[in-house]
């Protein structure tokens, strides 16, 4: 399973935005995420103070954190945003933007399922561009992953997760008194399921 996943190479590409003063910006998900990439990943996160959003309990080492994204039935996903400058001679500028996980995949009477988290830098939250990118990401997990079902817990206290969970068609149960974290004190949260049916009609309604 690792090693599988580890040498996946497959690209999704969102559809182009419109362009700005001639820039255009595409988004593109991908999981081959070398660890030389997965530390930059980390050293962001500890210092915008996201690795919370990933670890409630205690924030893990680089090491440790590593570890955890090549672990058996683990599956990291990068967001990568692509900037095009109107010059013809430039080459495009890619940036990764967050990540994503697919963990605990786990097949039960034939059935793939998983839970899963999306994080990004506040640079691409404050430019609103999240949502598209977490849409490709929970897409990547349901077509190339391919789960049945996807799982999480999401902290009451972060909104913005809490409207992405809703957006997307999870279905919801709480908010549960002392289910989860945020920012290291205990807090209500939300139980969710998304299934691949569910998704594929909320992708139809868009």
């Amino acid at each position: 399973m690792r090693s599988y996943w580890r040498g996946y190479i497959l690209v999704l590409m969102a559809a182009q935005l419109q362009p700005i003063s001639g820039v255009t910006r595409s988004f593109k998900v991908r999981s081959n995420i070398g660890e030389e990439l997965l530390a930059v990943a980390y050293l962001r996160m500890q210092a915008e103070g996201l690795l919370q959003q990933m670890f409630w309990q205690a924030a893990p080492s680089l090491r440790e954190f590593l570890d955890w994204c090549h672990s058996p039935g683990t599956i990291v996903i990068g967001a990568f945003i692509e900037i095009q400058r109107p010059t013809l001679d430039a080459a495009p500028e890619v940036e990764l933007a967050g990540l994503g996980w697919v963990h605990s995949v786990r097949v039960r009477n034939g059935a793939r399922y998983a839970d899963a988290g999306e994080v990004f830098w506040r640079k691409f939250q404050a430019m609103g561009c999240t949502l598209e990118m977490g849409r490709l990401m929970l897409d990547f997990a349901f077509q190339e992953v391919k789960v049945d079902a996807l799982y999480g817990i999401t902290p009451e206290k972060n909104i913005p997760a809490v409207r992405f969970m809703k957006h997307c068609g999870f279905q919801a149960f709480g908010p549960i008194p002392g289910l989860c974290c945020w920012n290291g004190q205990e807090c209500g949260g939300y139980m969710s399921v998304l299934t691949r049916a569910a998704w594929e009609a909320k992708k139809h309604d868009a």
